[in-house]
């Protein structure tokens, strides 16, 4: 999966679909290149997204990130969830390093 990343910057996606009761957590990554056989593509739709860095040692970054998602950015900053799946990026690199870089996406929808 590394090796058919084409983003830039370059990192994996988890990604978060479905209610609590059938959710469902994948692994991707964006790639233009072709399926080995066993992979399934999923195109994620175009979306407005609300993006919080977390910097440090995962996984304890990315669970400090969700944490003050739902503790803090929730209660201050209602918004509509986009019909689209949360995503998690992780950057290429050591992942147990202190300047370490992931990100939480949020789909969100404009007020008009």
């Amino acid at each position: 999966l590394v090796s058919m990343d084409t983003g830039n910057p370059q990192g994996l996606f988890g990604v978060c679909a479905g209610d609590d009761a059938a959710s469902e957590y994948s692994i991707m990554t964006i790639s233009d290149k072709e399926l080995p056989p066993g992979f399934t593509e999923r195109v994620i739709p175009e979306a407005t997204w609300a993006v919080f860095d977390c910097k440090g040692p995962s996984p304890q970054a990315i669970q400090d990130g969700w944490n003050y998602l739902t503790t803090e950015w929730l209660i201050k900053y209602p918004f509509r969830h986009a019909d689209c799946p949360e995503l998690e990026w992780y950057s290429s690199g050591n992942s147990y390093d202190k300047d370490y870089l992931s990100q939480i996406w949020i789909p969100v929808l404009e007020e008009k």
